[in-house]
């Protein structure tokens, strides 16, 4: 029998959850209350922000959290976030760098799934108890290219538009401005170069040495 991942809370263990995307989302909201409050240095919101999110997805109650070591409580919850963490590939995953609460007076903690309900059921005509339950990575994707298409389109209008175009007195022709483009669709996910640093043989370890570049070993004299 394979061992399943879980996370020990108490005297109990509590098997980890593949959450679908409305749950998934309701625990990005709480982790964002976490992220939030450790950026602001807010001791205690921190603290009682991983309660929430641990006893949202793990269905034990904050009272009986506050009576397990904090130790477990802590670990219980990066457990659960990676191991519900979405796939990195889409660009359209990005850290927010500061808090949208802060910005606009129409947002909410639980906006999130409203948000994305809406694009999807606006797209293809889904029911909300469908899209509720669908694969985080599946939505995810969707998502990511409802937004393209609808960028691409705005691109499309803005081309045709005169605001487009600046006249160039110095190369007596028009100059075209593209629309912006939302950071998530700029090329800007490169790994950087690793830049070789010299060592003097003396500062080498003992032993054999795998060299990074070619896969060669040296034995250092």
């Amino acid at each position: 029998m394979e061992n399943v991942p879980s996370v020990h809370l108490g005297d109990f263990t509590y098997p980890l959850v593949k959450f679908k995307l409305r749950a998934w989302l309701v625990l990005e909201d709480l982790r964002f209350d976490v992220e939030d409050a450790a950026k602001n240095k807010n001791r205690e919101k921190l603290i009682a922000s991983i309660y929430s999110y641990v006893s949202t997805a793990s269905s034990v109650s904050i009272e009986d959290l506050q009576k397990c070591f904090w130790k477990e409580v802590g670990d219980a919850y990066f457990a659960i976030h990676n191991f519900n963490a979405p796939d990195p590939k889409f660009p359209l995953i990005k850290p927010r760098p500061k808090s949208i609460r802060e910005e606009s007076g129409f947002d909410y903690p639980t906006r999130s799934w409203y948000m994305w309900a809406n694009t999807l059921a606006s797209k293809y005509g889904w029911m909300l108890d469908y899209i509720a339950e669908l694969d985080v990575d599946e939505a995810i994707g969707l998502i990511q290219e409802i937004y393209l298409d609808d960028q691409l389109n705005k691109e499309w209008e803005w081309s045709l538009s005169e605001n487009a175009y600046s006249y160039n007195e110095s190369t007596k022709k028009s100059d075209f401005h593209p629309l912006k483009r939302p950071e998530w669709m700029l090329t800007t996910h490169k790994i950087p170069e690793i830049k070789k640093v010299k060592f003097r043989r003396s500062d080498l370890p003992m032993g054999l040495v795998l060299r990074w570049d070619d896969g060669t070993n040296s034995q250092p004299q």
